[in-house]
């Protein structure tokens, strides 16, 4: 039974890329999506067991939300027939450029930001990435997993949810916009290379891998939807290299290297662990947990939702996995996106939300494609396309931690300056069609 799982997903999967995604899978998180979703599903059905019936049930859910998201992805995307004449109308428009009111509101937008950012860092008493590079410069060694736990999770509240919208959004993103945009015109950087360190350090200085490797995905993304080059580039590959080697330090800080192994090992090591073992682990022991509980009717959601308020510490069904894994409450381990439909909701639940999200992505594609290539607008899209397509954990505030409130912070502030300016002066902002 699980290869049949694994064979009906990576048919499905195979049937999206060369039928329906054909021409239209560039910037396309239907297709970034089905992709990740079916590396969740390959390493969730290596650690499946058949003798439980509630991995049994895990592999029938896998099936069909894969298959349901599937159907409601082409039907939204093909309803009409002419997404791909859309498509490729949109890449053959010329890329617009930023005018002087934008760009100087980009300055006001990482001013504020990078003032925020160093606000929290200030009110938690330490960075992280800074503690490193100074343990390995002494040679000391600090205890980085409890620092990074009392930062965001401490007897101390310094709301790192508002904060991660500062640091990890609209200071990487509104840098990234004028640094490009300045290089793009062969002005010279000069002082302004310390933005992009400073970026780094805001990134990572709570500990958190997944915040950089995202913001790393969304500037590959929006270079190559800016050049409209879509096979690896210089820059694209400079860029892995750079988010491999601070990912691999902060794993490194954190204690994920093996003892007795090399450096390099370790580091390919630790990324292949996060990438096929680590969420997929979660998701297969928090769906045992939550196949045993009574379906809770979206209240988790609900309780995760209220997290997101100063003070209030939400959902706690992230840590109870944990616990179940590790034995200790030093960290979190979400269940997957399809263990999250399910527990908020049984069998309606898995249905109706792989419907939605089907449809939400196929839909912010379209968007996509129905506007300008205005340079804030494809960053805004390419951050909203990375969010979307890696939401396979956790539940919907995974997507609001990690920086939608901050593009959406971007695009008013953007849209309200941009307003008053006259067309020969700034070309108009459109985010969405």
């Amino acid at each position: 039974m699980l290869l049949m799982v694994l064979a009906v997903v990576t048919f499905l999967v195979i049937v999206m890329r060369v039928v329906v995604l054909r021409g239209i899978a560039f910037g396309n998180p239907v297709w970034y999506f089905s992709l990740i979703n079916w590396l969740m599903v390959a390493g969730s059905v290596s650690l499946l067991e058949i003798g439980r019936k509630q991995d049994v049930r895990h592999a029938w859910v896998l099936v069909v939300a894969t298959t349901v998201y599937s159907l409601s992805a082409t039907v939204t995307l093909r309803f009409d027939g002419k997404v791909e004449a859309r498509t490729r109308q949109f890449w053959s428009q010329r890329r617009e450029t930023l005018g002087h009111r934008t760009l100087s509101r980009l300055s006001v937008l990482i001013a504020v930001s990078g003032a925020i950012s160093m606000l929290y860092f200030y009110l938690v008493g330490y960075n992280l990435f800074l503690i490193g590079v100074s343990d390995a410069l002494s040679g000391s060694r600090s205890d980085f997993a409890t620092l990074r736990l009392q930062s965001y999770a401490g007897d101390r509240y310094f709301a790192p949810g508002y904060a991660n919208q500062f640091k990890n959004a609209v200071f990487p993103l509104s840098v990234a916009l004028l640094l490009t945009e300045r290089w793009r015109h062969g002005k010279a950087l000069g002082w302004r290379l310390v933005l992009p360190v400073a970026a780094i350090v805001f990134l990572v200085g709570a500990g958190q891998r997944g915040a950089f490797v995202l913001s790393i995905l969304t500037l590959l993304l929006f270079l190559q939807m800016s050049s409209g080059r879509r096979g690896v580039t210089r820059s694209g590959v400079l860029g892995i290299g750079l988010a491999f080697s601070i990912f691999s330090l902060l794993s490194f800080l954190q204690g994920r290297f093996s003892d007795g192994s090399g450096i390099l090992e370790s580091a390919f090591g630790s990324a292949w662990d996060r990438a096929f073992r680590s969420n997929q682990g979660a998701s297969v022991a928090g769906f045992r947990i939550v196949s045993d509980l009574p379906i809770v009717n979206g209240r988790e959601w609900v309780d995760a939702a209220l997290g997101l308020l100063p003070g209030r510490r939400g959902s706690d069904l992230s840590s109870v996995v944990y616990a179940e894994l590790f034995g200790g409450t030093r960290g979190t381990a979400p269940v997957s996106v399809w263990g999250s439909f399910w527990h908020n909701g049984g069998w309606l639940g898995i249905v109706v939300g792989a419907l939605v999200l089907g449809w939400v992505h196929a839909t912010v594609y379209r968007r996509l494609i129905s506007g300008s290539r205005h340079p804030v607008r494809l960053m805004v899209f390419s951050a909203t396309v990375i969010l979307l397509s890696t939401w396979v954990a956790g539940s919907f505030t995974y997507i609001l931690n990690n920086g939608l409130l901050g593009l959406f912070l971007m695009v008013w502030f953007l849209k309200q300056r941009n307003a008053q300016a006259t067309p020969q002066d700034e070309p108009q902002l459109v985010v969405a069609a």
